[in-house]
């Protein structure tokens, strides 16, 4: 197979627990190594035993599992091969904008995590996201990971259009905060870069990251036909 050969993939919502723990496995191993980034953030460049690894594993997979069985507006899906693979996972959220808390991440960040730095970090894209919507209803693209061996195959794409369908038949409009890697593959389908969000590692991570600057692309999708006013 090339490697830019379509895959016969059929995107579906994720049906049970099992499969909420099966996402957080392809989030691990599509995400490989990871980013100065998300190293300081998690606590990734700390010395752990196996039996913490396990247990911060545990923690994700308990509050994925505790947004996908009591929170409505959180769609967890996932691309499925004919003989019933999984290449690639999504998470939308959908928010009503009726005035309530717009911040779509979860709040238990794990055992070995930079709380303050979480907090930081999440907050102003946070608050770059309300900025941009300003109390409108939009979605949320929260999380996408595909496999290494099915990447540049149209997995990811299929992911992002469960919920760009959705939004432009409603009128609505996407968000995701992208790395610069990732920022081409959504500008293929329509995102635009809202602001760039830049972070000084050496605040949160001392000499040794010392001119390390981590940028997300934080990207607005408005329906078809409609462009956005970017700060870029």
């Amino acid at each position: 197979m090339g490697s830019h050969e379509a895959l016969d993939i059929k995107v579906v919502p994720i049906p049970d627990e099992a499969g909420i723990s099966r996402f957080c496995e392809i989030e691990d191993e599509a995400f490989g190594e990871s980013s100065d980034l998300m190293a300081l953030m998690w606590g990734l460049n700390k010395k752990v035993t196996p039996a913490e690894e396990k247990k911060a594993f545990e923690v994700k997979v308990k509050e994925q599992c505790r947004l996908w069985a009591e929170d409505p507006t959180t769609h967890f899906i996932h691309a499925v091969l004919p003989d019933g693979t999984v290449a690639g996972v999504g998470r939308w959220s959908f928010f009503p904008g009726k005035g309530e808390d717009q911040f779509g991440w979860p709040r238990n960040f794990g055992p070995n995590a930079n709380k303050e730095m979480c907090d930081s970090f999440f907050g102003i894209i946070g608050d770059k996201r309300i900025e941009a919507l300003k109390g409108k209803p939009y979605w949320l693209m929260a999380l996408l990971a595909v496999l290494p061996q099915y990447q540049r195959k149209g997995v990811g794409k299929k992911l992002l259009a469960w919920g760009t369908d959705q939004a432009d038949k409603n009128g609505h409009g996407c968000w995701i905060d992208a790395t610069p890697q990732g920022k081409a593959l959504y500008e293929q389908v329509g995102w635009e870069v809202y602001e760039n969000i830049d972070t000084d590692l050496e605040v949160w991570g001392g000499e040794k990251y010392k001119g390390n600057i981590s940028r997300i692309c934080a990207m607005l999708r408005k329906p078809k036909g409609q462009k956005v006013a970017t700060k870029v």
